[in-house]
């Protein structure tokens, strides 16, 4: 068995995910709803609080990381580092019955990590327990959940006044694969002269059947909701249009394949020095098979049904709308089932006609501080085309900062 955090690693490099804000079936400019489209999207953003993307960058693209490199950014940890990943990947259609309903289908791929790692965690992965002899690593408040899944969503969109739409979204969800990581306590003893480890700690790990993978698996079920609602305020030469937002409001339910652990105790190894945690689960360490090392650790595998809740969004975003001129905007955004704070960000643009707008925004939160980024968007006759840019504090301070994101949107208006 790998380590839990080699793996989230892999995949935060490897993975882009949704942005920290997020778009409405709604948010398209006021007054057009008598239109129906088909769009694409592609969706992806990461982010991570303490680590950086000089960091980062070495590591999804070598297998080799140099010494001085992992102290350097183990030297620039937090006490607790907080990682954020999403994608979606999809398409969906709105198809406009009359001027007032509409029929709505959504078809995505979903992704979502967030993790909490303290600092002696990461020593754990990229020093081994070499830096440790003679102490005691604190991995206490250790939380990874990760989860993967398809979607089909039949929904409706109702006009119901000039300044007034709402529309719902039920989703039949398809469960890919779950891992999830809690550690409420735990600690990991290094003699002086490096020979002798000893574990201890509270926790629960769970995760899908490994012997089912891949986009086909079929590891639980569930469903979802999504809904929201469109006001549009009349200003002096403008308006105002502000979308509410509640997005996946839902469950998996994973079959009676799926793993747990659950462990509750303190054990002691003697005779073993582990280099690097990274391939732990494959090596053989003084006589000790690395898989022997977690069981004896996590204790004895159980498996069975379990449920859990999606990682889901509540938003609040306001911008104005104008024919053309400068426009301006805000938004909060906030999450259950993840280790997100809220997000707010405000944002500022020109409308260079009808059809066509450039904005940059700033917002603080979420799973990182302050972030900066910028969008076009453009809405024609037929064709419809959106690209935003996230998180583009991390590309000017890599040093510093960590994080990268894009949304990608193109659609065709009928």
């Amino acid at each position: 068995m790998k380590s839990f955090l080699t793996f989230c690693f892999a995949l935060l490099v490897a993975t882009l995910g949704v942005s920290q804000s997020t778009t409405s079936w709604l948010q398209a400019p006021a007054g057009q709803w008598d239109r129906s489209f088909v769009t694409v999207r592609g969706e992806g953003n990461f982010i991570a609080q303490g680590i950086n993307n000089r960091f980062l960058l070495p590591f999804a693209t070598s297998d080799t990381i140099s010494r001085d490199a992992r102290i350097e950014q183990i030297d620039a940890l937090k006490s607790d580092n907080l990682i954020g990943v999403d994608y979606d990947i999809g398409l969906s259609a709105k198809i406009a019955i009359n001027e007032r309903f509409s029929a709505l289908v959504n078809l995505g791929d979903r992704f979502h990590l967030d993790a909490t790692a303290p600092a002696d965690a990461f020593s754990l992965v990229f020093l081994g327990n070499k830096s440790f002899a003679g102490d005691t690593a604190q991995l206490s408040g250790l939380l990874l959940r990760q989860v993967r899944y398809q979607q089909i969503g039949i929904g409706g969109a109702w006009h119901a006044a000039p300044n007034f739409s709402a529309f719902a979204m039920a989703s039949i969800l398809k469960g890919e694969q779950l891992q999830e990581l809690d550690l409420e306590t735990a600690w990991l003893y290094t003699s002086a002269i490096g020979d002798t480890l000893e574990a201890g700690g509270e926790g629960t790990y769970h995760q899908s059947d490994t012997g089912n993978t891949g986009f086909d698996a079929f590891n639980g079920w569930g469903g979802s909701l999504t809904m929201g609602a469109q006001f549009v305020a009349n200003a002096p030469q403008s308006q105002w249009v502000i979308n509410i937002l509640v997005k996946d409001l839902g469950w998996i339910g994973w079959n009676d394949q799926s793993l747990r652990y659950k462990t509750d105790t303190i054990v002691q190894w003697t005779g073993v020095e582990i280099e690097s945690f990274e391939n732990l689960g494959d090596s053989t360490i003084n006589g000790f098979d690395g898989d022997s090392l977690t069981e004896d650790f996590l204790g004895p595998l159980q498996r069975g049904r379990t449920q859990r809740l999606l990682p889901g969004w509540v938003q609040v975003h306001a911008r104005q709308q104008r024919e053309k001129g400068w426009v301006n905007g805000l938004g909060l955004v906030m999450r259950w089932r993840a280790q997100f704070r809220p997000y707010a960000w405000v944002e500022s643009g020109y409308q260079f006609n009808t059809k066509l707008s450039a904005l940059a925004y700033l917002g603080y939160g979420g799973y990182g501080t302050a972030q900066f980024g910028a969008e076009v968007q453009y809405w024609g006759e037929s064709v419809m085309a959106g690209l935003q840019l996230q998180n583009l504090e991390a590309w000017m301070l890599p040093a510093e900062l960590a994080g990268a994101g894009l949304r990608l949107s193109l659609g065709y208006r009928f």
